[in-house]
């Protein structure tokens, strides 16, 4: 009878461990630098958005210029990126957690498929299509203002 326990438990263990092991190669890890005309910017938010439906919108904040998501379904993905100005740390809501406002900066990203101007619209190089590898990968992005902006 214990042997018949550790059988099955065994095959459980390496069922679980076949799918978490499947599942790994199905995510990417993407950082990179975000620059307008050469200079880093500040801060900002960039989103990576699935076009072929494949994937959740995932997004995060550019702090310095720099810029990293860790989970990412490979494929291909429209860039958007909102330039922010500084804001007063008395401003900022604490009551919010992280994920609201998180949801809330992909929320105002997608304004702009609609046709509603964002920060950042109107930047050559920004809103292209990129194609998303998995494992873990660099993609800078560089912005440069259109000549309407300059």
């Amino acid at each position: 009878m214990l042997t018949r326990l550790a059988t099955q438990t065994l095959w459980t263990l390496a069922v679980l461990v076949g799918f978490m092991i499947a599942g790994c190669g199905s995510k990417s890890s993407v950082s990179g630098r975000v620059t307008l005309d050469g200079q880093p910017i500040e801060s900002g938010f960039v989103t990576f958005f699935p076009v072929e439906d494949k994937g959740q919108s995932v997004g995060t904040d550019i702090v310095h210029g720099e810029y990293s998501i860790d989970v990412l379904t490979p494929g291909k993905k429209r860039v958007l990126v909102n330039i922010t100005t500084q804001t007063s740390p008395a401003s900022t809501n604490a009551t919010k957690t992280r994920e609201e406002v998180n949801t809330e900066r992909i929320s105002k990203s997608k304004r702009k498929l609609t046709g509603k101007k964002t920060p950042g619209s109107g930047l050559v190089g920004n809103d292209k299509i990129i194609e998303v590898g998995s494992g873990s990968q660099r993609i800078d992005i560089p912005l440069e203002k259109s000549d309407s902006a300059k």
